[in-house]
């Protein structure tokens, strides 16, 4: 079984996310997309040990403490949210990772009313902008 990546650049950078967060919020959404979720207490629960990561994305960090504080990130953005299953690390997905790698509208561009509400200084000449 092959594991890819999609990147949803984007979106990473509306939540803020580094290169390597990024890279991880990738993985998980390609583990939604091979596995199916495990019921408990009311929500769907993906598996994704911390070992799992390190033996299955090479281009994530080897180590388990950094993957952990990786999993907080993600958590602390909005993106998922981890709980621990009988030893095992399980995560469950916002409707953002859910959507990673769909097109996606941020800010302003979401509602263009508000965007007119907010003229871009930089649509105006420079030299004009200086004078006001």
């Amino acid at each position: 079984m092959r594991n890819y990546i999609v990147l949803d650049v984007l979106r990473s950078q509306s939540y803020g996310l580094n290169p390597t967060e990024s890279i991880l919020a990738s993985f998980l959404y390609g583990l939604i997309a091979q596995y199916e979720p495990i019921p408990y207490n009311g929500h769907w629960y993906y598996m994704a040990d911390y070992s799992y990561v390190i033996n299955n994305c090479p281009l994530l960090p080897d180590k388990v403490d950094t993957l952990r504080r990786l999993y907080k990130r993600l958590e602390a953005a909005g993106l998922i949210s981890v709980i621990k299953l009988d030893n095992h690390v399980c995560f469950t997905p916002a409707e953002d990772l859910r959507n990673w790698g769909d097109e996606y509208i941020r800010g302003a561009e979401k509602n263009p009313n508000e965007a007119e509400k907010n003229p871009n200084k930089a649509e105006k000449n420079p030299n004009e902008a200086e004078k006001n």
